[in-house]
C-alpha cells in the first residue's frame, strides 16, 4: 500500500516551475528537479497521524463524503496521515491522506486532496498548474503475494509519472464517480487473479501493516528513479505541462548533461560537484 498517495502528483507541480526558472539559469533550474526526485525516492517516506482540523484549508467534505461511500462498500476507516517527506520536500502543497480498508483486507483506499500556496496557486491561477478541483483523489491499492501491485484511481492527466515495473497502474478522469473507479479495480483484481491462480492478494489488518505494504511499493518506484538517474528527457517530457513541452527539451538536456559530469564523462564547466 503506498501511502505517498499525493508523492505522483508533487514533481508535477514545482517541476513545471523548474523549467520556468531553467530558460533564465539552466542549471539550477535543472540541478533543483534532480535535488526534488532524490529528496522523493531516494528512501523510505516518513508519516505522522493527523486530524482534519489542521487543514481547514482542503474541502474537508469530499474526505467526509468518500468516506461515508466506502463504509457503504463495507470499507473501514484506518486513520489519517500526512507524507512528512513529501511535505518537507515541497512545503507548498499541503494535503493529508485518509486511510480506508476493504473488510477482507485485499484493498486499500486512499482519499486526499492537495492544495498549492505562495508561487504555485498564482501559476495555478494562470492556468499553468493543475487546478483544485482535479487535486481531489480517490485511489484503490492491492498486493499480490508474487509482489506484484495493482493500483486504480481518478488521476488521468494529472498523474503523469511513467510506469513503474511491478506496478499496474489503471487511471480514469478525475470526475470519475468513486463506485465506478472502485468496480474497475475489483473487475481488474479478478482478470488478474483468474489469469494468475497461483497468486493471491497480500491481506492486511492494521495500520502497521498498511505502513509495511506503503514501504514495499515505495522502494519499487525509488529502484525505478534510481534506474534512469533519477529525471530522464522520457520523464520530463511526459510531467510537463502542455504549455511547457517546448522548454521541456532544453531542461532534459541540461539534466542530461549534469548526469554526465557526475559520471566524470563530462568536464564541470566551473569545477564544482553537480548537485
Amino acid at each position: 500500500m503506498d501511502l505517498s498517495r499525493f508523492e505522483p502528483l508533487i514533481p508535477v507541480i514545482p517541476i513545471a516551475l523548474c523549467i520556468l526558472f531553467t530558460i533564465l539559469l539552466f542549471r539550477r533550474g535543472a540541478k533543483k528537479i534532480i535535488r526534488l526526485q532524490k529528496s522523493l525516492y531516494e528512501g523510505r517516506h516518513e508519516f505522522r497521524d493527523v486530524s482534519p482540523s489542521e487543514f481547514p484549508f482542503l474541502d474537508l467534505g469530499f474526505y467526509d463524503s468518500k468516506r461515508d461511500r466506502l463504509e457503504k462498500q463495507g470499507f473501514r476507516h484506518m486513520g489519517d496521515i500526512e507524507d512528512v517527506t513529501a511535505q518537507k520536500a515541497v512545503p507548498s502543497v499541503k494535503a493529508f491522506i485518509r486511510v480506508m480498508l476493504s473488510g477482507d483486507g485485499a484493498i486499500v483506499a486512499g482519499i486526499y486532496h492537495a492544495r498549492m500556496f505562495g508561487r504555485m496557486r498564482f501559476m495555478q491561477s494562470l492556468g499553468a498548474l493543475t487546478p483544485d478541483d482535479k487535486m481531489k483523489v480517490v485511489d484503490f491499492e492491492t498486493e499480490f503475494t508474487n509482489g506484484l501491485f495493482l493500483v486504480t484511481s481518478n488521476t488521468e492527466g494529472t498523474d503523469r509519472t511513467g510506469d513503474v515495473k511491478g506496478i499496474v497502474r489503471i487511471q480514469r478522469p478525475p470526475e470519475t464517480p468513486l463506485e465506478q473507479i472502485y468496480r474497475l479495480h475489483l473487475d481488474n483484481l479478478g482478470d488478474i487473479l483468474e489469469k494468475y491462480p497461483d497468486m493471491q492478494p497480500v491481506r492486511l489488518s492494521n495500520m502497521k501493516d498498511i505502513m509495511e505494504s506503503s514501504h514495499r511499493i515505495q522502494e519499487m518506484k525509488n529502484a525505478h528513479k534510481r534506474s534512469i538517474g533519477y529525471m530522464n528527457a522520457e520523464e520530463l517530457k511526459r510531467i510537463a505541462t502542455p504549455s511547457l513541452k517546448g522548454v521541456a527539451d532544453l531542461t532534459a538536456r541540461e539534466i542530461e548533461r549534469l548526469k554526465r559530469e557526475e559520471k566524470g564523462e563530462l568536464p564541470n564547466p566551473r569545477g564544482k560537484q553537480p548537485g
